[in-house]
């Protein structure tokens, strides 16, 4: 777990020298409700015996000097006199003074929260501060805990008879990834729209998507891949026709792909995500690359017209060698650009799908599954393989 400024690691035997030097100050410690420690020994004692009782308890490292400066858990109720729910963690952390003010306490809490929203099934979290020490209650809230009107005591605590401690709980409900969508665009009406299919494909799959805008800037485009969990590509216009669209989904990608958000491209999708890695298209395939496929069929388009052969993850995906797909394009990928491997291929040779090495998730499929997915399994499964790469 990391952002630009610290990590949190599990904590070594190596740490010890680090901790007892921040750990001894008597300004630290009590403020929390543990004593100051005494010696090298006793800190070595608490990171084998405390920190590493268990796997939730971690090291903030700074990542400028690679000093630990303090620490961040969370951790059964215990004999703590705090008014946990049934099972409800409690949370504890604290960092070093030289780093007091500085916003690091809330970066470590927000990156643990993170962490735990990704892999537990935790439903809430408690957490208390002294009174007397308000500011470890700012962080608390700027990371979403509530007071509960509660106030507790517990002599237990070092230093900590007579002192009141201020209860907040963070409800951890399971929030569904954020998926920005590319709107297609009306280039008669100059006004973005956009197909239902898509969004109720990412919705049966639990994303919750958003269509994103067409202008946009430089920081417009940070805030967006800050805030979205994956990002879907969808069909319309040729690759280079639209100048409009061009430009989103290549700022778009610029941002997301150095940031590993996962990305589904879909039909033009796919052919603008190659285009971008340095891949070739065929232009117009009727006159390029003929055959006896149609890869422009009638409606309805939620029917199968011709078979793909599967490969890679794709195919172990749908644990399929060929699956039947519906096609409604002009254009395709030819030459793949860099780190793209083909996963899926027509009978007369089109690359129907890839995915990108090195990466968490960016696939590109030729076909449309938003027209597919409430009849097929297969398509559905994409949809969901996507957005639970983004959770």
């Amino acid at each position: 777990m990391e952002t630009e400024r610290i990590s949190l690691r599990p904590w070594l035997d190596s740490d010890a020298e680090t901790l007892f030097k921040y750990a001894s100050d008597p300004d630290v410690g009590p403020r929390a409700g543990w004593p100051p420690h005494k010696s090298v020994e006793e800190s070595l004692e608490i990171i084998r015996n405390v920190f590493n009782k268990d796997t939730t308890t971690w090291a903030i490292v700074l990542k400028a000097t690679g000093e630990v400066i303090g620490a961040m858990g969370y951790g059964a109720s215990c004999d703590c006199k705090m008014p946990t729910r049934d099972g409800e963690p409690i949370v504890g952390y604290w960092v070093a003074k030289p780093y007091w003010n500085q916003g690091i306490c809330t970066e470590a809490l927000q990156l643990m929260l993170d962490h735990i929203r990704k892999t537990t099934d935790i439903k809430s979290l408690l957490c208390g501060h002294f009174v007397d020490n308000p500011a470890s209650g700012r962080v608390m809230e700027k990371c979403g805990f509530v007071p509960t009107g509660e106030v507790c005591y517990d002599e237990s605590m070092y230093m900590g008879e007579g002192r009141p401690i201020r209860v907040l709980r963070l409800e951890l409900k399971k929030q569904p990834p954020i998926i920005g969508v590319t709107p297609l665009w009306d280039a008669e009406r100059k006004s973005l729209w956009m197909l239902p299919d898509y969004l109720d494909g990412i919705k049966a799959a639990g994303g919750l998507p958003i269509v994103l805008p067409f202008d946009m800037t430089d920081e417009d485009a940070d805030r967006i891949v800050e805030t979205c969990d994956g990002f879907l590509f969808t069909g319309g216009q040729d690759v280079g026709s639209c100048p409009e669209r061009d430009k989103l989904e290549t700022l778009l990608l610029s941002k997301a792909l150095p940031s590993d958000k996962p990305i589904l491209g879909i039909c033009r999708g796919l052919q603008f995500i190659n285009v971008f890695l340095g891949g070739t298209l065929w232009q117009d395939l009727p006159s390029q690359h003929p055959s006896e496929i149609v890869h422009r069929q009638g409606k309805p388009y939620g029917m199968p017209s011709h078979t793909v052969t599967l490969s890679g993850n794709l195919s172990t995906l749908l644990g399929k060698n060929t699956i039947e797909v519906n096609t409604l394009h002009h254009q395709a990928a030819k030459d793949l650009g860099s780190d793209l491997t083909a996963m899926a291929v027509a009978p007369d040779g089109i690359i129907e799908a890839f995915q990108m090495k090195g990466k968490r998730f960016v696939w590109g499929v030729q076909w449309h599954p938003e027209y597919l997915f409430r009849t097929d399994p297969h398509s559905l499964a994409i949809f969901s393989c996507f957005v639970k790469h983004c959770k």
